[in-house]
């Protein structure tokens, strides 16, 4: 096909079929795949354009050698026949004779030029495109083929996957042997298109993948992976995506182990109660008999990075953890740090770790370890998980109804069930309330408002519950969480969250203002109270993603202003002795959601 053009119907195809029988077909159009080239066929076809019940594009290969001619705008096929394509053939059940040839050619058609140099066209193919992990290490080949001549200096593109499946086919692989790029440069990958990119320095670029023989039990999977358009512009690079060739898939077969193979293995913990900076220890059994080398284990954590939760080496880059029973040391055992691989080789072996100390406090996190079901090995029914909390608070209340007050240090107490009184001190503090109806001081564990005295920066979640909140001096970060809470901010510019249920907030103390307060609200999370709002010094916040100020009304009932949403009906908040006429637009501002303290630490 010449560069600058393509071919177009203008008539009929007429070809011969046997004896004296023609058959002539209009509608159609001519074009080129490179991967249709072989001994006998030129790359060229003729496919079908009609939208007709026919159900398939391309009919008819036509034969290599032959001569296709271009001649003032018009088409000529010399010395050339024309091929059942495989596709017609499968199509008419002539499977066999795909290949054939049918016959004499005639062929009348229009040359339409194009404007500028056609944009290339991308196709994929992967080849094998089924690999059992027990004949590996298999190298599987991924082809990018452009269907006719690329700039000199490349010709960038996309390749990913569908869903996960460019991410997660990183598990299957062997890093032990080469992964070459062959007519291709990687130009590194694109997390927000999930997207890798590549330069193909000429027409076809070959991507080398070795698949690895793992040690786990795994369903038959099969991948799909694709040329991505650059609809972005994130390379700049003009390219189509082959409408028939541009994704293939890989499915990868299992064909090894299976329930009841091998010796079980029980997993277990010290502890499951932790903080951070403890110590505990990871045990594992095995029951039946070990094989020569060891046997390898794979605990999966199930979250992304969760192997980041603990200490594993120190600053020089020596292991930080200890083992007995163990081969050798554990190694992270998937692409995205959630999971570890270890080799036992006694029957009773161990890691012993800790909790990582990393600083801020981010409240309970629970994960949990699996055992995963291994080809040689089979996991416990009943001891092949644990579940850990790891909690970095300094104070940790029980369940019963205590006081728990911190030092003049920075504290973080957390008083779980009970109804508790909780108090941090006068530095910078962090305090959860838990269940119960909780009272919650951010200073010192008295009634007194502590205007003009120093006082830290707390952040105080309530919990679930009716809590009593205060924030004392300094700026503080108060959430009432659960319940029909009462919240003073006190002394300071403090951020006031009632969240759900009807709560009362009094940015100050009635004590003719003590700072410019932030009252905050989200879409469904009650209706709140404002006793001490003060036009121009106090502002309210909109939940990022749920709220803007175009979505509110502004309503005088009586005295009082009413703070509402016009979609809903909603009331958000009633703003005591406030007339709805003083507010404007620069009364409010969006802020981002903050439920946790991880996320109100990103706001000091």
């Amino acid at each position: 096909m010449p560069d600058g053009g393509v071919i177009s119907h203008t008539g009929d195809i007429t070809f011969a079929v046997g004896g004296d029988v023609n058959l002539t077909i209009g509608n159609f159009a001519i074009g080129f795949d490179a991967g249709r080239v072989s001994e006998t066929n030129s790359g060229f076809f003729v496919a079908d354009t009609l939208e007709d019940s026919l159900g398939i594009d391309i009919l008819f290969d036509i034969s290599n050698p032959g001569r296709l001619l271009v001649q003032n705008d018009e088409l000529t096929v010399a010395d050339a026949d024309l091929l059942l394509a495989p596709e017609l053939a499968s199509l008419l059940s002539l499977d066999g004779f795909e290949g054939t040839d049918i016959g004499d050619t005639r062929i009348d058609a229009d040359i339409v030029p194009l404007l500028g140099n056609p944009t290339p066209v991308v196709s994929l193919f992967i080849e094998p495109a089924a690999v059992s992990e027990e004949d590996a290490p298999l190298t599987t080949q991924f082809r990018f083929v452009v269907d006719r001549e690329i700039p000199p200096e490349g010709l960038p593109i996309l390749f990913g996957g569908e869903g996960n499946d460019l991410i997660e086919i990183l598990d299957q692989l062997d890093g032990s042997f080469p992964q070459d790029l062959i007519g291709m440069e990687s130009l590194g990958f694109f997390p927000e298109l999930g997207a890798v990119g590549l330069r193909l320095l000429e027409r076809e670029g070959i991507l080398t993948r070795t698949i690895a023989n793992d040690i786990i039990e795994e369903a038959d999977r099969t991948f799909t992976f694709k040329i991505v358009p650059d609809d972005t512009g994130v390379l700049g690079s003009a390219y189509l995506v082959d409408s028939q060739n541009g994704s293939d898939t890989l499915t990868l077969t299992d064909d090894n182990g299976g329930p009841g193979i091998g010796p079980m293995v029980s997993l277990s913990t010290s502890s499951t109660e932790l903080t951070e900076g403890e110590e505990f220890t990871v045990n594992f059994s095995v029951d039946g008999d070990i094989p020569d080398g060891g046997l390898s284990v794979l605990v999966d954590g199930n979250q992304d990075g969760v192997l980041g939760e603990f200490s594993l080496f120190n600053e020089d880059g020596t292991p930080a953890f200890t083992t007995t029973g163990i081969s050798g040391i554990p190694e992270v055992g998937d692409s995205r740090g959630g999971a570890f691989l270890v080799t036992l080789i006694e029957p009773n072996a161990s890691i012993t770790l800790s909790v990582f100390d990393d600083g801020p406090t981010e409240g309970p996190e629970t994960v949990t370890f699996d055992l995963v079901n291994g080809e040689v090995y089979e996991p416990a029914s009943a001891a092949s998980s644990v579940t850990l909390t790891l909690n970095d608070f300094e104070v940790v209340g029980t369940d019963a109804s205590e006081t728990l007050v911190g030092n003049d240090a920075a504290n973080s107490v957390t008083s779980q069930g009970g109804d508790d009184v909780v108090a941090g001190g006068l530095a910078d503090d962090i305090l959860l309330g838990g269940d119960g109806d909780d009272i919650l001081r951010g200073d010192r564990n008295a009634r007194t408002t502590q205007d003009g005295e120093p006082g830290g920066n707390d952040i105080i979640f309530g919990g679930d519950d009716n809590d009593r909140i205060g924030g004392k001096a300094g700026n503080d970060i108060l959430s009432g969480d659960a319940g029909d809470d009462l919240i003073w901010g006190d002394d300071g510019d403090d951020i006031l969250m009632g969240v759900t249920g009807d709560d009362i907030l009094v940015g100050d103390n009635f004590s003719d203002g003590s700072g410019s307060d932030l009252f905050v609200f989200g879409n469904g999370d009650g209706t709140d109270t404002i006793l001490d709002f003060e036009v121009g010094i106090d502002r309210i916040g909109l939940v990022e993603g749920e709220l803007m100020f175009a979505d509110l009304t502004l309503t005088q009932d009586g005295n009082n202003t009413l703070l509402g949403v016009t979609s809903t009906g909603e009331t958000l908040a009633v703003l005591n002795n406030v007339q709805a006429s003083a507010l404007g637009e620069s009364s409010f501002e969006v802020v981002p959601d903050v439920s946790n303290p991880s996320q109100a630490l990103a706001l000091v």
